[in-house]
């Protein structure tokens, strides 16, 4: 049943005050009003959800497709077509194979007095790398084709680049009479399959791993082992098998650093045939991986809920915290990855800190901090549709940290709580309009580096 209130008066209401008293018939005051109308929508909202759970909060497990967001690699990679953001998991790739970034990093947890991140004598300068699998002699022209569409899109801040994720992608005709297909593991990394045609076929199949730095490589019979000081690579698991599903033994064989796959029984040249081999990375990284938490939640008029969270747990600019929408049904609606192309802004500058973000309910755009970073940090703002909405606050220096955003309605700005290495100042009002950030200290405290880190904002806009 919908029920529709139609209501008058005489009075001007005084719209950027909601809550002050009015001399209203039949209500009392427009708070009176305001409350009751809340409650209807809230009987209305709560008629129209339904319970749900989420497994993968920031959809993890796709493969993304390549719309340009990625090609900032391009020092690393000739070509990405598509690729796999899963935790401290970052997979790219092409027609001629794959790469996996890995780094290795230091934790900072805890600066002295008047000390910077840099000059902490723990610090580490990150060191990555790249574990590549190359396709040798693989078509370059191998047709791309992805199966598995996600119903939500990922956002890298120009709606131009929004891109959708896939449960698997298949090259065609890598080689002739061979096709190669990438999904997801259940239990990280990727698995990828040969469609063999005929056993002839099989070989001109021929691969190697290489990285940018020295690696150490251990080929056995069913496991290739390739590590060096970011992590390691593993790729294990091989089993083959006809169409109709009976099995094939077979092994890697190593010659020269190239590898091939070698049946160890004669195959019936009638059959077409696959090889299943499962590979993942373990990198060096310490720290907690979020991929699948999320840390705070907020949201909108329409019933739409926002969570933040997820991220690799390093400073990686592809894995950086996101922030993902759904409906009142509980369907993901697009992920933002946590980083804008054009104008560059990253919701991890540092470490594996993360900032926060809020929600202006009216309008249901969203703004999003950076944590510690040291010329200010700033922050991003998205539109409902989850893009880049061209705004970014302005830097200031004295704001390094903001670690709680609340939006004060009234004024329609943003309320930073955070802090700073250099000064005394824990709170900041950002205007939504020029970006600009004036700071002041609220505890009377003189000592530097006080941190705010959760706050309470009233209907009257008081903070506590």
């Amino acid at each position: 049943m919908r029920m529709i209130i139609i209501f008058y008066t005489t009075k001007k209401l005084n719209l950027r005050s909601p809550f002050k008293q009015q001399n209203m018939a039949p209500f009392h005051s427009l708070r009176s009003l305001f409350i009751f109308v809340c409650l209807l929508a809230t009987f209305s909202i709560q008629a129209q959800t339904k319970n749900f759970a989420s497994g993968d909060i920031f959809g993890n497990n796709y493969l993304v497709k390549n719309k340009g967001q990625f090609d900032h690699l391009a020092l690393h990679i000739k070509k990405i077509d598509a690729a796999l953001h899963q935790g401290n998991t970052e997979v790219y790739f092409s027609a001629d194979g794959f790469q996996f970034h890995t780094l290795q990093q230091n934790i900072v947890t805890e600066l002295k007095e008047d000390e910077k991140l840099e000059e902490h004598e723990n610090i580490e300068l990150i060191k990555e790398d790249w574990f590549a699998l190359h396709w040798i002699g693989a078509n370059q022209q191998a047709q791309f084709w992805p199966e598995g569409k996600s119903l939500h899109y990922y956002s890298y801040g120009d709606e131009a680049m929004n891109s959708f994720g896939y449960k698997k992608i298949t090259y065609k005709n890598v080689y002739p009479g061979i096709d190669i297909m990438y999904e997801v593991h259940p239990k990280g990394g990727i698995e990828y399959s040969i469609f063999v045609s005929t056993a002839d076929n099989l070989n001109a199949v021929k691969f190697n791993y290489t990285a940018q730095h020295e690696i150490e490589t251990d080929i056995s019979d069913d496991k290739i082992i390739i590590k060096n000081s970011t992590g390691q690579l593993v790729e294990s698991g091989i089993k083959a098998f006809y169409q109709n599903g009976t099995p094939i033994k077979i092994k890697y064989q190593e010659t020269n650093g190239v590898v091939q796959f070698k049946p160890l029984e004669k195959t019936d040249q009638e059959q077409s045939f696959t090889i299943d081999p499962w590979v993942t990375a373990a990198t060096a990284l310490t720290g907690v991986t979020a991929a699948t938490h999320g840390f705070d939640v907020d949201y909108d008029l329409g019933g739409n809920l926002l969570v933040m969270g997820g991220g690799s747990g390093s400073n990686s600019i592809t894995n950086a915290p996101k922030v993902a929408k759904y409906d009142l049904a509980g369907n993901l609606l697009w992920v933002f990855a946590g980083y804008n192309v054009a104008p560059a802004w990253n919701a991890c500058m540092i470490s594996t800190q993360m900032g926060n973000f809020v929600v202006d309910k009216y309008s249901s755009k969203t703004y999003i901090s950076q944590p510690y970073t040291p010329n200010g940090s700033r922050m991003l703002r998205l539109n409902p549709a989850g893009n880049f909405d061209n705004y970014i606050s302005q830097a200031n220096n004295q704001m390094e940290e903001i670690w709680e955003m609340k939006f004060n309605c009234n004024t329609g700005k943003i309320i930073a709580c955070g802090g700073g290495t250099s000064s005394n100042l824990n709170f900041g009002l950002v205007d939504t309009m020029t970006g600009a950030v004036s700071t002041s200290n609220i505890t009377g405290q003189t000592a530097i580096a006080q941190d705010i880190a959760c706050a309470a904002l009233d209907i009257n806009g008081e903070l506590y």
